[in-house]
């Protein structure tokens, strides 16, 4: 009896063990909607706004259009230069965790509720959303780097749990970076380094989700105090979140960070005012793209360039110190002569793919750039015919 019930367990572990999870793809639909983890940890409380008057506010800052699997989603016009979402602000940390503080107007609705997602066509679009949060984001970390990247649509708030890992990878052209020590400037906008970095700095870097809903209030923890600290040389100050009854831009005073952050009644009869078609909304960004290129002059196209090669530079050269000063200071840590030939046969190897992985940003921003002078001439040229 005994060898049977013995026998019986081995094949119970042997079947669990043969269990793989397999990431989703973010082209699937979620099997998540949006009732499903919204209502549960939000029934009680207070209902200040209709999802209605997102669409109302938002509207003279950008379009409405319809998605085929998010229904009704919001495209900001924006004319700066690279831009994306959590991009034209600042981080504070506060009672709330990782908060973000938008230099838009708008910044209190699509930083907070909801989620980001991009199109090829149309470029980044809000998903509208009822629950707050202070940054709806996921974090990648090193020695060297802080990034973070907008959480797509498809990853769901779970009641009693939150969002602690990721289906699937984000897309490293989603990731927004910056070297730790400007982690918590006034503006980060102006220290993100260009995209064609990004690459490198994934395989450098380690990422951590943490959102969580604790005592009704969303967290996002997912970034190590001491670590930014340690980064940055500064301390962090931990401001209190002070809740606003006006409709305001978010702000710092003091040691509050000011936000209006009304809870939003769930509603499947609202809908925009004004809804163009996908075709329509596609015209608009494209035109919107064309209009910020001829509004740009040469020499401000020129400027943008030259900052964007000479922050990619000093990244690039201070990757290449911290990776000889790794090497060193293992090597005196080393006890005998062989370990220390292999610490240096390591080095020369990694010192080498890193030059390779160097060069070859350096070609694709190159490009990039060539490219959206040429296109700039061209509109010129067409625009003067």
């Amino acid at each position: 009896m005994k060898k049977i019930i013995l026998a019986g367990i081995v094949v119970v572990l042997f079947a669990a063990s043969c269990i793989v999870y397999v990431p989703r793809d973010y082209g699937e639909r979620s099997r998540y909607q949006e009732e499903d983890y919204y209502d549960d940890s939000y029934d009680d409380y207070r209902n200040d706004q209709n999802i209605a008057y997102f669409y109302d506010y938002l509207s003279p800052y950008g379009i409405w259009t319809q998605h085929s699997l998010h229904g009704y989603i919001w495209i900001p016009r924006i004319n700066r230069y690279q831009w994306r979402p959590y991009s034209y602000g600042r981080w504070i940390w506060s009672d709330f965790g990782w908060t973000w503080v938008s230099r838009y107007k708008w910044g209190w609705i699509p930083f907070h509720y909801g989620r980001w997602d991009w199109d090829s066509n149309m470029g980044w679009y809000w998903v509208p959303g009822r629950m707050w949060g202070p940054a709806w984001v996921t974090w990648r970390t090193s020695n060297m780097y802080i990034g973070w990247a907008p959480l797509p649509p498809n990853i769901p708030f779970i009641p009693g749990k939150g969002i602690f890992s990721l289906r699937g990878s984000i897309h490293h052209r989603y990731w927004t970076f910056v070297n730790g020590q400007n982690f918590t400037g006034m503006d980060v906008y102006s220290y993100i380094l260009p995209f064609e970095r990004n690459l490198t700095i994934m395989n450098l870097t380690v990422v951590n989700t943490n959102i969580i809903l604790r005592n009704n209030r969303v967290l996002n923890l997912g970034l190590d105090v001491v670590h930014v600290e340690q980064l940055s040389k500064q301390r962090v100050h931990k401001y209190k979140l002070k809740e606003t009854n006006q409709v305001e831009r978010t702000h710092v005073s003091g040691d509050h960070v000011v936000i209006y952050k009304p809870s939003v009644e769930k509603s499947t009869s609202s809908r925009p005012k004004r809804v163009v078609e996908r075709r329509e909304a596609e015209a608009q960004v494209l035109k919107r793209r064309a209009q910020r290129v001829e509004e740009a002059s040469p020499r401000e196209i020129e400027d943008y360039h030259k900052k964007e090669v000479k922050i990619l530079e000093k990244s690039q050269t201070e990757e290449a110190i911290s990776l000889k000063k790794r090497m060193e200071k293992n090597k005196q840590a080393s006890k005998n002569a062989v370990e220390k030939k292999r610490i240096e046969q390591d080095y020369q190897s990694k010192a080498k793919k890193l030059q390779e992985r160097h060069s070859a940003e350096k070609k694709q921003i190159k490009k990039r750039h060539e490219s959206e002078v040429k296109k700039e001439k061209k509109r010129k040229i067409k625009k003067n015919t």
